[in-house]
């Protein structure tokens, strides 16, 4: 009888800390962060702007750490398994996530790309802005000397014609000659060629599928949170998915939303304001790779040079030649690195060129943690230059 006792008081007590919610452990119960809905997202601009909006009602999960590489990401077996278990994947969707897109669409029970949720919300994404591509005032001096090397290259094939006439009857001889040996010399690597056809088919399936994962910069760039419209409309989309999954949380989620979309068009005034007066060679950007095209589209600057396009590219030393002559040619004053890549060949060129070095930021880092952090800091590097 007293263990039946001894056993009913201690239920009675455990009833009262469950109660009184002092322990969920001892009641069994979850945490906090388990009542939370769980998001999982590719960057680190994306899990704060669904952080801003869900505040506490979401755990929120990057699979590209704050300081890493979201191009060339290798996600791992936690990551997928945490997409597979979310309540919600948010992704880029136009191309940032190449390396391990499809692994995420595989696994997502509820997926949302802002690529095409923005679209859907009329806002076109802009393809690679390209080394002073766009610019069509920045190009009048290069049509000028264009038209000048056709006018040279015209006078100088008037003198070419006659010394071709003569030597085209010589042409044609050496020509035939040249034609029956090599029908010969095609003979007989056919056999080799046939040999080695199925290993270059194989070889060709390789490279198409390593070409599938590289970042594509033939087709939409998916910068485009550095446009602060289609911020605002991805954090609208996001906010829309967060209702439509906890509908009793509607009013909070619509407030932090209007909240936080306001901040925004204050950091966007911030940025126009900080950048209006530059002249226009501190309005050249030249940066590491090619990420801010809708920066630059935005706020009225050129994309003057990026080392590589994508951060998974190597870089020549032609190429390089050619980057310091555009930075003298041009008249470039600074050339910027991004925190999270290797700046040692920026470091060279600045050497060699004489240029000012600065830093903006494509991600959040740890020193900006932040979407609006690195929107104004990149005004205000740019600005002070």
């Amino acid at each position: 009888m007293s263990r039946i006792r001894t056993l009913a008081l201690g239920v009675a007590v455990l009833a009262a800390v469950c109660l009184a919610g002092l322990s969920s452990l001892a009641c069994g119960g979850d945490d906090a962060e388990s009542d939370r809905l769980q998001v999982v997202v590719s960057t680190q601009v994306i899990a704060d702007w669904v952080q801003q909006v869900g505040g506490d009602l979401v755990s929120v999960r990057a699979l590209v750490p704050a300081g890493a590489d979201a191009h060339t990401l290798e996600v791992t077996v936690d990551d997928i398994r945490a997409v597979a278990e979310a309540d919600l994947v948010v992704i880029n969707g136009a191309g940032i996530e190449s390396t391990y897109e499809e692994a995420v669409e595989e696994n997502a029970t509820n997926l949302l790309e802002l690529a095409n949720a923005v679209e859907a919300m009329g806002h076109v994404l802009h393809p690679f802005e390209g080394l002073l591509g766009s610019d069509e005032e920045h190009h009048q001096g290069q049509e000028e000397d264009h038209q000048e090397q056709q006018q040279q290259q015209q006078e100088h094939h008037q003198g070419q014609q006659e010394q071709a006439q003569q030597q085209q009857h010589h042409q044609e001889q050496e020509q035939q000659q040249q034609q029956e040996e090599h029908h010969q010399e095609q003979q007989e690597q056919a056999q080799q060629q046939e040999h080695h056809q199925e290993q270059q088919q194989q070889e060709g399936q390789h490279g198409q599928q390593e070409e599938e994962h590289a970042h594509d910069h033939t087709g939409e760039d998916p910068h485009f949170w550095f446009d602060a419209d289609i911020a605002m409309a991805a954090v609208t989309a996001i906010a829309a998915e967060l209702i439509a999954l906890v509908p009793d949380a509607e009013d909070d989620i619509a407030e932090r939303r209007d909240s936080y979309l306001e901040e925004i068009e204050e950091a966007d005034e911030e940025v126009r304001e900080l950048l209006a007066d530059l002249p226009d060679n501190q309005r050249l950007l030249f940066t590491f790779h090619d990420a801010f095209g809708y920066f630059a589209r935005r706020y009225d600057l050129v994309v003057a040079g990026f080392l590589v396009e994508g951060p998974e590219q190597g870089v020549s030393a032609e190429t390089i030649t050619g980057l310091i002559e555009l930075i003298e040619h041009e008249g470039i004053q600074t050339i910027f690195h991004e925190p999270q890549f290797d700046s040692g060949i920026l470091d060279a060129i600045a050497e060699e060129t004489g240029v000012a070095q600065g830093i903006i930021w494509s991600q959040p880092t740890d020193d900006k943690p932040t979407y609006l952090d690195i929107l104004v800091g990149n005004a205000r590097a740019i600005a002070e230059q």
